[in-house]
């Protein structure tokens, strides 16, 4: 069998069918510079008609920058990632950057994956995988510091950061429960490798010391919706049934409901007050009805896409950070009716 090899098309093909100069095909792709609407549109026909697309790597390498940010998460099956990365692509790709998706293991091995995969600058990263500490991501990021949505970075770290406020929608919950009429609750924990482990812990234990709400026992999940079923049963062996539960997460709470509900016969939320974290959209279905603590990834977007025109305008060798606020949403079924 006889095998033809494929000519390449490059930047002097399209010239030259263009009829304009190889700096006039580069500017037309590029915005830099000034081309007129005629050639621009000369080159476009000259690259539609050859099949010829511009290496935006090997420019952006030739310009010692890079428009590429990376959003790097873990591999849990997690609903809410999946709105929030593809809110924030959408939203960088409108910024005029190139988002690009890595996805590795919340284990020792995630360091590993990001060094096999990132054989090239970015301009920035954005970090909520559990196992990826601010150490593994800088060397990728010589134009912008990593910006991290986790807490895996020192103080001395050159990394900027977003950080949910989850003492406010914590403390509301408590405080909605108190007026309510409960008086006893269990919580159900993320994983303990998290950073939202100890966050949420440490908001829940700092609002329960400020009001009469009693935790009666605890138990750690993994942020799936098994494992939030799992926890529950270990709770409800030892006993005895509180008034409410809080879920460091949505789909560990869905898992209590429906335990709770079609294996145990429990009225929610009568017998028991089921809250999540995150509110994630399937919160609001008339089939939960879950009352949770939102985080907004509009106000996540935002507070990323500031740090990154920040740093474009020069912000210096500081860090920066911001604060993204979270509020509880009480939710009830007689919402349908």
């Amino acid at each position: 069998m006889h095998i033809v090899a494929m000519q390449k098309v490059n930047a002097k093909k399209v010239a030259e069918l263009a009829g304009v100069s190889r700096s006039a095909v580069s500017r037309s792709f590029s915005g830099n510079g000034r081309v007129s609407a005629e050639t621009r549109a000369k080159v476009f026909a000259a690259s539609e008609q050859l099949g010829y697309r511009p290496n935006g790597l090997a420019s952006s390498l030739a310009r010692q920058t890079s428009d590429i940010v990376a959003l790097i998460n873990g591999d849990a099956p997690d609903f809410r990632e999946v709105f929030f990365v593809q809110n924030l692509s959408r939203a960088l790709f409108n910024a005029g950057m190139t988002p690009l998706m890595l996805s590795v293991r919340n284990d020792d091995s995630g360091a590993e994956t990001l060094s096999q995969f990132l054989r090239f600058p970015l301009l920035t990263a954005v970090v909520s995988a559990d196992s990826i500490e601010a150490r593994h991501v800088i060397p990728h990021c010589p134009y912008a510091p990593p910006i991290m949505l986790n807490e895996n970075y020192s103080r001395d770290d050159e990394v900027d950061a977003v950080r949910l406020d989850e003492v406010k929608g914590i403390g509301e919950m408590v405080a909605h429960l108190e007026s309510t009429g409960r008086k006893t609750l269990w919580f159900i924990a993320g994983r303990q490798t998290t950073s939202a482990y100890s966050s949420r812990k440490m908001a829940l234990l700092e609002a329960l010391a400020r009001s009469d709400l009693r935790l009666l026992d605890s138990e750690v999940g993994d942020f799936f919706y098994d494992s939030g079923t799992a926890a529950f049963e270990r709770l409800y062996q030892r006993g005895p049934l509180p008034d409410a539960i809080f879920c460091a997460n949505d789909l560990m709470a869905m898992g209590v409901m429906d335990t709770a509900r079609f294996k145990y016969g429990l009225r929610v939320p009568e017998d028991l007050y089921v809250v999540g974290f995150d509110d994630i959209p399937q919160s609001s279905w008339p089939t939960y009805a879950l009352p949770s603590i939102q985080q907004r990834d509009a106000d996540i977007i935002n507070a990323i896409l500031e740090i990154l025109t920040e740093r474009k305008e020069g912000a210096g060798d500081q860090r920066l950070s911001k604060m993204v606020p979270t509020r509880f949403v009480p939710r009830t079924k007689a919402e349908f009716a």
